[in-house]
């Protein structure tokens, strides 16, 4: 005869995953707000752990992708919405407060890093938040066309004369590269800047030399 397996084990694992994911769903909201002087990082450390141990890697690593997208997304329904006088500052803090808040999550989950996202190879923590900050924010279609006008647009005007915040271009043009390759292996600063960036030097300089050429004549 078979001995069935004890489903009362099984129901209780399963109730124990969903409660312990949600007490760790729930720290990363508080980490997106900024709370984390609020939590127990031994503790949520301690909570991942034991899920991977589980065998509960999956929920947990869907979960936190989940999460992540979701949080994400509504950053860039934020950001869209942003007054063009401050876009640019906008983006560039949101991605600064986003870098900070994925640095504590990767913490949390530093175990998942070294066990199950090697055996299932997964994107660790720090590039899955990465990638999907590139495909949900800069990718945006309110938000990638924008960004690069008003790059480009500052960029003009700095080579026209105007005092222009070049810090703050710096500072976007070091996130584009920070955000590393793109979906077809070349970087993402190529993609979505430079190949725009070179083409509108080449049509400022192509003004310059017409203008230098007629003043000359």
């Amino acid at each position: 005869f078979t001995i069935a397996p004890f489903k009362g084990v099984v129901q209780a694992d399963a109730e124990y995953a969903e409660r312990t994911w949600a007490a760790l769903r729930n720290a990363i909201s508080m980490i997106f707000e900024r709370k984390t002087s609020e939590l127990s990082f031994e503790e949520l450390y301690r909570f991942s752990y034991n899920m991977v141990l589980r065998k509960h890697g999956d929920l947990m690593y869907s979960g936190l992708t989940e999460k992540l997208t979701s949080h994400l997304m509504s950053m860039a329904t934020s950001m869209s919405a942003t007054d063009p006088a401050t876009f640019l500052t906008q983006v560039q803090t949101q991605w600064t407060a986003f870098k900070v808040s994925l640095s504590h999550i990767r913490d949390i989950f530093m175990y998942m890093d070294r066990s199950y996202v090697i055996t299932k190879k997964k994107k660790p923590v720090h590039d899955l938040g990465v990638a999907l900050y590139r495909d949900n924010v800069i990718r945006n279609d309110a938000i990638a066309p924008r960004l690069i006008d008003t790059v480009l647009d500052l960029i003009d005007r700095e080579r026209n004369g105007e005092v222009v915040d070049t810090l703050l271009l710096r500072a976007i043009t070091r996130m584009l590269a920070e955000l590393g390759d793109d979906t077809d292996f070349n970087s993402v600063y190529v993609n979505v800047f430079e190949t725009s960036f070179l083409q509108r030097t080449r049509q400022f300089y192509a003004r310059e030399a017409q203008f230098y050429h007629t003043e000359a004549n």
